[in-house]
């Protein structure tokens, strides 16, 4: 069984990506006291990648469960070592700036999430596609620091830098061919 890190557990090449232009930070942005909301409940849930050629082998059984400090854990049920710890923030209705550490890494990525009780979508920031003028304004703030002058790769510096990124995915501003996005849907309780 592959990983549950969200980027490991993708057939859509999250691995490579995520070396290659995604949101990161070496450090926590969100934490108990800017990281409070809960977009998922407790339960046991499918996450598939988003894709028209997807199939159920290409999902992993996960359960996600509170912790004490506001953050919540996803676990693979197949792998419970496989352990995920996601924060969010609320910018929007139903639509968040999502944190994720998967325990033991040195380091964080960025999703924009959104949904409802029935499906949850996060699709993971990827700094070259946030529009360009937004971009640059986050990087001379010193919200954003990028990797090199093609933005493979932008280290979140602030809430404000993550917060502000998410909302241009909100508002449809921040454009890729290929999103990388994966849905979680409760899965039927066992009768």
């Amino acid at each position: 069984m592959r990983s549950l890190s969200l980027l490991k557990s993708s057939p859509l090449a999250f691995a490579a990506l995520a070396l290659s232009g995604c949101l990161v930070s070496e450090t926590p942005i969100l934490n108990a006291e800017n990281g409070k909301a809960r977009a998922l409940k407790p339960g046991d849930y499918q996450m598939c990648p988003l894709s028209d050629d997807v199939t159920p082998d290409d999902c992993d059984p996960i359960r996600i469960t509170k912790a004490n400090d506001y953050a919540i854990h996803m676990v693979n049920l197949d792998d419970a070592s496989d352990v995920i710890e996601l924060r969010f923030r609320r910018i929007a209705r139903s639509a968040y700036a999502v944190q994720q550490w998967e325990v033991g890494d040195d380091g964080y990525m960025y999703y924009y999430g959104k949904g409802n009780a029935k499906s949850f979508v996060m699709t993971l920031m990827i700094c070259s596609d946030l529009p360009d003028r937004l971009r640059a304004d986050l990087i001379s703030k010193g919200d954003l620091e990028p990797e090199d002058e093609s933005f493979d790769s932008c280290v979140v510096e602030t809430a404000d830098g993550l917060v502000q990124s998410a909302k241009a995915y909100h508002r449809g501003e921040a454009v890729s061919d290929e999103p990388m996005s994966l849905e979680f849907t409760q899965a039927p309780a066992v009768q």
